[in-house]
């Protein structure tokens, strides 16, 4: 049995040419696929790292703030201050003199002596829970005993004060006075949490914490505590992408211990991607917002060289298409020339025999050659019999 063998017809390989092309296409968009679900899985288990470590960070400063108005706060009011000396910076605004400088105090308005002597327990007390910390971290106190107002920060509070970030203390803690002030008068609201902020001074990007303790008697007390954002998240991540929202659906906090992916989404949201995770035992929602044309700058970007390798192969399989079938597989101007000046030759030849010559196709019916003789014989011939 002869071995088959593949005809290499026009329609044969513009076929291949045509599959091959389509097999370079398809490649071509399977590896982008690829490369963009890549990209977003990556964001996805990043997300899940930055929502544990910020249920963390939560979690530990509602601890530090009971550790405050228990310990720190309550223990201490109405004891007279033990020789603390204050500065007065400006009206109504006072600054703690104290040995260790790793936080600074400010007291806002009129107060007394156990205030005073409270404000060096929190600010110690801080002194050693920021002690490794780089960024910036801050608390406030509103006081429920006599309405004044305590912030403790990392900042140097002093020089921002009296110098040229005078404004820039001032806005902060009015700003803060008055949520703080809006949520003490809100009963069923026991914790909030606001939305990511930034200083305007800084690269630092944090959100705020307030919780409100009642007291018979007096006007609610509530501890808020900047916290910042910054160490939490990776460099290849913009801050300026991120959000903090509320949560339709908020995560119980028995779901702590579900698979991480599980509390969080991919949703397309034109002309943004966003990747939200639901904080657990809040009513938050982290949102990172992935711009549709930063993905695909990115994804071409990575893929640059296997694009173009697949983009070279396209651009030679069309012209080697076009080649062949222009040059190869079709009969050239001067191949047309040759094979009608044979036709002619074989009709002269043909036409000058003196006898009658006929070629007969009977599979058919058709005469493939004849000459005149014979075109005057065949009507009286019988083909059947040839046969």
């Amino acid at each position: 049995m002869l071995p088959y063998k593949f005809p290499l017809t026009s329609g044969n390989v513009t076929r291949f040419f045509v599959m091959f092309i389509m097999v370079l296409l398809l490649t071509s968009v399977f590896m982008i696929h690829n490369a963009v679900n890549a990209r977003l899985t990556e964001k996805r288990y990043a997300m899940a790292d930055i929502n544990h470590a910020m249920q963390k960070r939560i979690d530990t400063y509602r601890f530090t703030t009971w550790q405050i108005y228990e310990n720190l706060a309550a223990s201490v009011a109405g004891m007279p201050s033990n020789s603390l000396q204050e500065t007065r910076l400006r009206p109504d605004v006072y600054y703690l003199e104290k040995n260790r400088r790793k936080t600074e105090a400010l007291i806002f308005g009129s107060h007394d002596g156990g205030t005073l002597d409270m404000t060096l327990r929190m600010s110690n007390y801080l002194d050693t829970l920021w002690g490794a910390e780089n960024s910036t971290w801050s608390m406030y106190f509103l006081n429920g005993q006599d309405n004044s107002m305590i912030l403790v920060s990392t900042l140097p509070l002093k020089d921002m004060t009296t110098r040229y970030k005078e404004s820039a203390i001032s806005n902060i803690v009015e700003a803060r006075r008055a949520e703080m002030l809006q949520q003490a008068n809100a009963l069923d609201e026991r914790e909030s949490f606001s939305p990511l902020r930034r200083f305007s001074w800084q690269n630092d990007h944090y959100f705020t914490v307030r919780t409100t303790f009642n007291q018979p008697g007096h006007l609610a007390t509530v501890v808020a505590f900047d916290l910042p954002v910054n160490d939490l998240v990776p460099l290849n991540m913009p801050l300026e992408n991120f959000q903090l929202k509320q949560d339709a659906a908020p995560v119980a906090e028995g779901d702590d211990n579900q698979d991480s992916n599980s509390s969080t989404r991919i949703d397309w949201i034109n002309p943004n991607i966003e990747i939200a995770a639901s904080l657990a035992s809040t009513p938050l929602q982290l949102v990172y917002r992935v711009p549709i044309t930063g993905l695909v700058i990115e994804t071409l970007h990575n893929l640059l060289w296997p694009l173009l390798a697949n983009l070279a192969l396209l651009i030679m399989s069309l012209a080697g298409l076009f080649l062949l079938r222009q040059q190869s597989l079709r009969p050239s101007e001067n191949q047309s020339a040759e094979l009608e000046s044979l036709r002619l030759l074989n009709e002269e030849i043909v036409g000058t025999l003196p006898v009658g010559l006929l070629v007969y196709d009977f599979a058919n019916n058709r005469t493939i050659i004849s000459n005149k003789i014979a075109e005057h014989l065949l009507p009286h011939l019988n083909l059947q019999k040839i046969i």
